[in-house]
Parts: C-alpha cells; sequence; structure tokens
C-alpha cells in the first residue's frame, strides 16, 4: 500500500494523533540521519513559499536525501492540477516521493497515486502546519487541549481548513474571525462535515479572542491598502487574549497580518514562532517515516 498525506480528513484521527505524539518525542529538530539515503524526493511548488521551502530542504537533506525543487512559474498551479494524475506512472522511476505546495491536492485520489505524495500546504489543507501546531501548543500546554480555546484572526488558510478537522481529533475549542468579504462556503462546508469539532465563526474579533489561550495571526488576503493598519497585530488588537496567550502564526511571514513592532522579536514574550518552525521541522520528519515504514 503506498502512503500519502494530502488532508487530515485521509490521514485520520489514529494516525494524526500518533504523528503528533511522535512529534512531542523528539528531543532535537535538527538531528541527522541516513533514513532517506539513496531516495529522491522532488519538490513543485506552484507559488513563492520561502519558509515552507527551507522546512522542507532541511529535513530532506538532515535525513540524507536527494532534493530536486521545481521553482513557481506561471501557469505552474493550473497545469499541475490538471495533469491527470494516473499518468503520474510515467514519472514514477525517477522520484522516490512528491511534495508539493499551492495545489489543492484534496481534488486528488489517493489510489490514483502511484508513489507517496506529501502536501505541503495548499488553499484547502495544510495537515504538517496543522500537526506542528498542535504539537507545539500541547508542549506548550503540557498535555491534552480537550478546554482550551484558539482563536484564529484575518484571512483563511489552508491551515485554517487543516486546524479545523484537527480540532475534531484533539479537543480544540477554535473560535474564527474572518476578514469580512471573504469568501467561506468552502471553509463552512468543511467544518460542516466534522460535527465533531468545534469550530465557531464568531461575528466580532472580541468574541473570537475572549478567553483564548492560543491566537493564530491567518493571511492578510481581502484586506486593502486602507483597512490594513486596522488589522495590524498589536496589544490593543489582540485585547481579550488571556494574559499569558501566546501567538502563532498561521500564513507565511509575507502573507500574515501585519506585526506590531513589539511582537516581531519571535523568541521574546508571548509568542510560539520558534517553537512552530522547530516543531514543523520534526513533523516532516514523521511524514516521510510514516509513508516509507
Amino acid at each position: 500500500m503506498i502512503r500519502s498525506i494530502t488532508t487530515l480528513e485521509r490521514l485520520g484521527r489514529k494516525d494524526a494523533r500518533l504523528i503528533v505524539e511522535q512529534t512531542k518525542g523528539m528531543v532535537e529538530a535538527k538531528s541527522v540521519d541516513d533514513y532517506l539515503a539513496e531516495k529522491t524526493i522532488v519538490h513543485i511548488f506552484t507559488e513563492p513559499a520561502l519558509a515552507e521551502y527551507l522546512c522542507c530542504a532541511a529535513t530532506v537533506r538532515q535525513m540524507s536525501g536527494q532534493a530536486i525543487f521545481f521553482p513557481p512559474k506561471e501557469a505552474a498551479q493550473a497545469k499541475l492540477e490538471t495533469f491527470p494524475v494516473k499518468l503520474l506512472s510515467s514519472v514514477s522511476s525517477y522520484m522516490d516521493c512528491l511534495m508539493v505546495n499551492g495545489v489543492e491536492t484534496s481534488s486528488w485520489e489517493p489510489e490514483e497515486l502511484v508513489f507517496p505524495l506529501i502536501n505541503c500546504g495548499g488553499p484547502d489543507a495544510h495537515p504538517s502546519r496543522a500537526l506542528a501546531d498542535v504539537a507545539c501548543m500541547m508542549l506548550h500546554a503540557g498535555g491534552e487541549l480537550d478546554a482550551v480555546k484558539i482563536c484564529w484572526l484575518g484571512g483563511i488558510t489552508g491551515e485554517l481548513c487543516s486546524l479545523a478537522v484537527a480540532a475534531g481529533f484533539f479537543g480544540l475549542h477554535l473560535h474564527v474571525y474572518a476578514v469580512p468579504g471573504l469568501p467561506l462556503e468552502q471553509f463552512k462546508d468543511l467544518a460542516a462535515r466534522h460535527p465533531e469539532a468545534d469550530v465557531v465563526l464568531d461575528a466580532t474579533k472580541e468574541e473570537a479572542l475572549d478567553g483564548a489561550s492560543y491566537c493564530f495571526i491567518g493571511s492578510r488576503e481581502g484586506l486593502d491598502f486602507e483597512s490594513l493598519p486596522r488589522w495590524t497585530v498589536s496589544p490593543s488588537f489582540l485585547r481579550g487574549l488571556k494574559p499569558n496567550g501566546q501567538l502563532l502564526l498561521g500564513a507565511s511571514p509575507s502573507k500574515c497580518l501585519l506585526l506590531d513592532m513589539r511582537y516581531r522579536r519571535a523568541g521574546e514574550g508571548h509568542s510560539l514562532l520558534l517553537k512552530q518552525a522547530e516543531n514543523r521541522l520534526k513533523v516532516y520528519k514523521r511524514f516521510f517515516h510514516y509513508i516509507f515504514d
């Protein structure tokens, strides 16, 4: 059986929890081994995502694999999404695993894949970030997250979609205050498919923040030049978050809401940004063990 990781829905609760527990048990994120020796991992990124690519490349390098990177090109996403999945067998001899970014992999049927595929983030799902951030919050909280409220501010991203699924797997109480005017139908449909998850779309930012222990800074998509300053993440913007509430990024640094100077020093204060990066590296390493073991 060929294992792939495209969405948390397909991964399932049992395996998602297994990967999180294994991630929590890893002591050193930058450990070096030869697990991917003689394996070729191909990276196809359809849009610029420097931080994500660096994480993926570091994972392969630290596991002694060979990485081939295809940089973003015009119309690459449309071409890849329309490529008949059944024809991927024609290139299966060239690689041992494909890592893609910027593609809606939920439209691909797993049984049609002839080699392992890892979704490194797309508009519909970002399983690696969601699981890494769950592990990050669990380590910070010192246990399960059953009674923990988290909030999401800003535009919708693939990570939010995966967090909505993770809410059901890990008992999260997820409250979302989205940028007004954004289409939310796809996200609402996803949440409706998981009634066991406590996902709430709040009408105001204050409702989303009230009593939250963790706050995800989402995308600034949908904000124009005039409204962007009103969404700058500052102490006053986050009023209602618990006094010891922690910040996490839910979008790449180049696409997230603007951060006040007091929050730009990622290793200081109420911020788990550096821990996020560390756990994402660990999760990708666990992903490779999951698909090849």
